[in-house]
């Protein structure tokens, strides 16, 4: 920001009237009624000054005098205050003619810059500054710099336009808050030599299209004020209304230098024109103030009417939305609510919005139609708003219920387990393809597993597809056997569905397994997987067994299908002593071999067979049962 001081009375330097204008530069524009200054970066560390009475110890003793004869004092606020040392002259003698001049950062940041500018060659620097040879004694630390004959001071330079404008510049990054500098200028400056100039600042214009607006459009403030001959009431004010027209305004004082600048105008149609202040002061050569603000002009208003809503089924069929409303323009048309800057919006209530197709005749009234495929069952607010492109607008808004979309499910087929029985227990499917897992798990939905053992337990439920789901669990039972397991889904709409499936959970024997011949593997198929006549009760599509062989192999892993198995023959192996599983996995083969000591068998198959009473190790006491099921 540029803030310039001016002068209101004349200085005598070498028989000539002088005019100096000050202004200070600095990172961040502020406000202009208040001319504050704003910051850039980090500290100049200055010389430490913090007198603002006499004598100031922002200058050291320079010439003739021994502190600042003048000090610019930057404020808290940004503005800048001018104090003067009446026991301090002009520091060089002779001649008696420039001014050590002091400059005290008060405010929270850094200043860049002074620009200066005067009628009284205030940068004709003729070689006697703070640092010349003729000055005794010179500022501490001399010179500070040599391009303008050392004037300036310590850790400032010059950039000189022309005796009349140049500026101090502070090097590095500024001069920090609460630091000081100095430096000195040609001439007798004096505070009664400066004056701030015009600062002006917009006010609120609000307006209706068509009818006459009247009020304050700006507001100033003139530090001439006192001075009768350059009082504000000879201030000039020029309106520009932002439309193609302007008027002059009326200044009106409100006291303590404060102004008000006023005028009267009609807009012919709603919109934000932006209106521009020019403040004159014909004594004020830092020209005039301008200020500009957006206009508010306002359209005519519009007039909500019905609203018809259906909220349609969830992912299936679309619901829909209906609203009237007129305008009080009577030549309004639908372009008013759909171009520049007009719009029919429909907020669904889900977090959708889109845009409603607009019909009607010109003066209306108009209706607004769209619909909407809703992804979940429930009640939502809709709200129907219509904008004019002048900005008036109407809305109305209502309850739409959305149903839930229908499941349809389906049990997996019936299926054989070992304990712990995991697995999936149903499938599932929602007419409405944009459901997800937490329409059943959360927010009233919910599937439930009957094990069919008087538990119970939450399935999981995994999505396969838009609309498709599956339902697993995992449960321990505490008997063998076969259950009939009932899953129901419950939808967070309401919606359910049920599916039955049936398992028969086993277990392998301990320490090994039995074996059955292949032709003996139906379901239904009565059999002996152990014994002294297991040869003779097996019959293999490979051919015979070993009679060795009593039907039990010593295998310590769980048997897998598509493998091989090997024991020692005879009793050297014994099996569990029992009792067995009364449901129990057992190897299927077809071929059964013996080498040496050794007999070998494959695994084309596992059935789950019902153990019956009266088994014994002892291969005279024989194991039986009935295949119910086929592993695999």
């Amino acid at each position: 920001m540029l803030m310039t001081i001016l002068s209101k009375r004349g200085i005598q330097r070498r028989s000539r009237t002088a005019r100096i204008f000050v202004a200070v530069a600095v990172g961040i524009l502020a406000s202009a009624t208040t001319l504050a200054l704003a910051a850039t970066t980090a500290a100049y560390a200055g010389t430490g000054g913090t007198r603002t009475t006499p004598p100031f110890n922002e200058c050291p003793a320079v010439g003739s005098d021994t502190s600042c004869q003048v000090l610019f004092v930057i404020q808290p606020d940004g503005s800048v205050s001018v104090l003067v040392d009446g026991s301090q002259g002009p520091f060089d003698t002779p001649p008696v003619e420039d001014t050590l001049i002091g400059v005290l950062n008060n405010s929270s940041f850094p200043v860049t810059s002074l620009v200066l500018t005067s009628t009284s060659d205030a940068f004709g620097f003729d070689g006697d500054g703070i640092c010349a040879a003729v000055t005794i004694p010179q500022a501490p630390g001399c010179p500070f710099a040599t391009t303008t004959t050392g004037y300036e001071g310590p850790n400032n330079t010059f950039t000189v336009v022309d005796a009349n404008h140049g500026t101090v510049n502070f090097t590095g990054t500024g001069l920090a808050a609460s630091s000081s500098t100095y430096f000195g200028l040609e001439g007798n400056v004096t505070p009664q030599s400066l004056e701030f100039p015009l600062a002006a600042q917009p006010a609120a214009v609000n307006a209706v299209e068509g009818q006459a607006f009247s009020g304050t459009v700006a507001t100033f403030t003139d530090s001439d004020a006192s001075d009768t001959s350059d009082s504000a009431s000879k201030d000039s004010a020029t309106i520009s209304w932002g439309d193609g027209s302007s008027s002059a305004g009326t200044i009106t004082s409100l006291g303590a230098g404060h102004y008000s600048v006023s005028g009267s105008h009609t807009y012919t149609d709603e919109g934000t024109p932006t209106v521009s202040v020019s403040i004159t002061d014909p004594d004020d050569p830092g020209g005039p103030a301008k200020t500009s603000t957006t206009a508010t002009v306002a359209d005519a208003a519009l007039s909500a009417g019905a609203l018809a809503l259906k909220g349609g089924v969830e992912g299936v069929s679309p619901g829909s939305a209906s609203f009237t409303f007129t305008d009080a323009n009577p030549l309004a048309t639908t372009a008013d609510f759909t171009t520049g800057g007009g719009s029919a919006t429909i907020n669904w209530g889900d977090g959708t919005l889109s845009t409603g197709a607009v019909s009607g005749t010109t003066g209306g009234p108009f209706t607004v139609t769209g619909s909407h495929q809703y992804a979940e069952e429930g009640t939502y607010t809709l709200t129907v708003k219509v904008t004019d492109d002048g900005g008036s607008t109407a809305n109305a808004s209502g309850a739409t219920t959305v149903s839930d979309a229908p499941l349809a499910a389906t049990g997996s087929p019936d299926f054989v387990s070992t304990n712990p029985v995991s697995h999936t227990v149903a499938t599932f499917t929602d007419q409405n393809l944009g459901a997800t897992t937490a329409d059943f798990t959360a927010g009233g939905g919910s599937t439930t597993i009957n094990w069919g053992d008087s538990t119970t337990s939450s399935g999981t439920v995994t999505q396969t597809g838009p609309g498709q789901f599956t339902v697993s669990g995992t449960h321990t039972y505490a008997a063998l056997g076969p259950y009939t397991i009932t899953t129901k889904i419950v939808d967070d709409g309401g919606s359910t569905a049920t599916a039955v499936t049936h398992v028969i959970v086993f277990a392998f024997a301990p320490g090994g397994d039995f074996v059955i011949g292949d032709q003996n593997s139906a379901n239904g198929t009565a059999v002996t997987f152990w014994g002294a006549r297991w040869a003779k009760s097996n019959s293999l599509s490979g051919g015979s067994a070993p009679s060795s062989f009593k039907g039990f192999e010593d295998s310590t892993s769980p048997p897998m299908c598509g493998t091989g198995w090997t024991t020692d023959p005879g009793n050297s192996t014994p099996p569990p002593s029992g009792p067995l599983p009364t449901y129990m996995g057992v190897i299927v083969s077809s071929s059964i071999s013996q080498s040496g000591s050794t007999i070998a068998g494959d695994t084309p198959d596992i059935v789950v067979v019902m153990t019956n009473p009266g088994y014994a190790p002892d291969p005279g006491h024989a194991g039986t049962g009935t295949v119910v099921a086929q592993v695999c």
